[in-house]
This record gives C-alpha cells, sequence and structure tokens, in this order.
C-alpha cells in the first residue's frame, strides 16, 4: 500500500487533511485510554484500590475542563510532528522499516529498548531545564497547575512543552533503524505510561515491589512526588536517572509500599479483627 494514497506533499489541502485526521486519532487514543484506566480503577475496582489513591485533597472545580483543553493543543501538535515524520519517511530521511529479516527477532526488542533509553535521556533533562525558575513558568507551569493529577492530566501541556516533547521522536527515527510496528508500540507505551503516572492511584501489583521491579518503574507514587515537591522525581519510565543525579524523593520507596500494601494491609486487619 503507497503512502500516496492517504496523502500528497505537494497538496496543501492534502496535508491540512492528514493533519486533522492525525490530530483525531491521537486525541481519541488519549480519551480511550483515560477512560479505561477511570472505568477500571475509579468504577469498577473502586473499593479495591481505594486505599491506593495517593491525594486525599479534591481536585479543582474546572480542573478536568483546563486539563481536556490544553490536551486538544497537544494532540494537534504531536499530529503536526506525526505528519512531519511521515514526511521524512516520504522522502527517505528516516530509518523507518517494513520489512521482517531474520535478524529482527533480537534487533526489535534491542531497537525499542535503546528508543526507550533515549526518549528516558531526553526527557529527564528536558523536565529538569523546564523546573529552571526562568522557564518554567512560560513552558511547564501549566501541567503544574494539577496538582491533584488525573488520567487527564496525561496530556496537559502548554503548546511550548507539547512541542518540545514531540520533536525527540522524529530527531531518533532519523538515525536509528525501527521498525514501525516498534514505533507505534512505544507511542502506544508513552500515552498508557503517562496515564498511569499521573492516574493518582498505585495500580502496579506487589509482586513488583517484592522482587524490586517497582522501585525502578516509575507509577503514580513516584510522579504524585513531583507535582507535590517539583524539584524531584523527574523521570518518565524509569527512577534510575532520579537515583544516580540524586533528585528522588526521600519518600518515594515510603510511599510506594504503603500504597501497594494498603489493601492487603486492610484485608488483614479486618480478618483478624
Amino acid at each position: 500500500m503507497e503512502l500516496s494514497q492517504f496523502i500528497d506533499f505537494s497538496d496543501y489541502w492534502s496535508v491540512s487533511k492528514f493533519i486533522l485526521f492525525t490530530f483525531f486519532i491521537i486525541f481519541l487514543r488519549y480519551v480511550f485510554i483515560s477512560v479505561i484506566f477511570i472505568v477500571v480503577f475509579e468504577i469498577l475496582l473502586k473499593e479495591k484500590y481505594v486505599q491506593r489513591k495517593i491525594s486525599k485533597s479534591l481536585k479543582q472545580p474546572t480542573q478536568r475542563k483546563k486539563e481536556i483543553l490544553w490536551s486538544i493543543l497537544t494532540s494537534f501538535i504531536f499530529s503536526v510532528s506525526g505528519t512531519a515524520m511521515i514526511y521524512l519517511y516520504s522522502i527517505n530521511k528516516t530509518s523507518l522499516y517494513l520489512t521482517f529479516s531474520i535478524h529482527d527477532i533480537w534487533y526489535i526488542p534491542l531497537s525499542f529498548c535503546i528508543a526507550l533509553l533515549l526518549h528516558e535521556t531526553y526527557y529527564y533533562f528536558l523536565h529538569r531545564f523546564m523546573h529552571h525558575p526562568k522557564v518554567f513558568k512560560h513552558f511547564h507551569k501549566i501541567h503544574h497547575d494539577s496538582i491533584v493529577t488525573s488520567a487527564w492530566t496525561a496530556f496537559s501541556f502548554h503548546p511550548y512543552e507539547s512541542i518540545l516533547q514531540a520533536v525527540i521522536i522524529p530527531i531518533v527515527v532519523i538515525w536509528l533503524p525501527l521498525h514501525v510496528y516498534v514505533l507505534l508500540f512505544l507511542l502506544i507505551l508513552m500515552s498508557i505510561s503517562a496515564t498511569i503516572n499521573h492516574l493518582d492511584i498505585e495500580i502496579y501489583p506487589k509482586w513488583m515491589l517484592k522482587t524490586g521491579i517497582g522501585k525502578w518503574l516509575i507509577g503514580a507514587s513516584h510522579h504524585s512526588l513531583h507535582h507535590r515537591y517539583y524539584t524531584k522525581n523527574y523521570g518518565l519510565y524509569f527512577t534510575f536517572y532520579d537515583r544516580w543525579l540524586k533528585t528522588e524523593s526521600d519518600d518515594f520507596e515510603t510511599l510506594l509500599h504503603k500504597k501497594i500494601y494498603a489493601g492487603s494491609e486492610r484485608s488483614n486487619s479486618s480478618t483478624t479483627s
């Protein structure tokens, strides 16, 4: 199937329609993932996860509306970035590929890990830059207006921040060979991870804490402390940069342990009584 069937980069109207189509896909993905997490953890499994709720204070009355409006702008900027990436692909300026070969058995997981590490590195240092006092109010304050976060906070960014977040993936695919399916999986993972981080409910299972994995993956416990303290916990997927560069909150492991075991401790106390 030829790319020219979907978009003609020499035609302004064709490009505009494609950007609009991509915008709807990205925004609907954001809404769909947010709704799924809200329905599962705040409605269907509310009783099970009520003790895993991070913040006790209430969200601001107009917070959801503002978050969704900012997310519309973010989705549009991401759609422009995605269209630009497709344009680069159309003129053979990316390293994206569609075919499979025997070496992909090992290269696909390796390339995914490399892309994830590059994204983590970029985001960690970008995030610290956006917290510089002279930069914060122009780039990152909008996101921190959501002190008590929710699934809707995941895409709530000022356009300046959205642009900075949008450029990294097109840059990565220019030089790093990635299968298109790896790229799609990475984009979906980014949305799911952002939703988990902002859900304000610790959803990771107990076995992750027992094996130590939970201490290295960022979830609601880790990121809620960033929204509380501002200058702690800058990571995106993993905690290792925060640990190595001494920017991880001292409260993280205590909060993580408390929330992951909250449900079982509640059950045990009710049983013994």
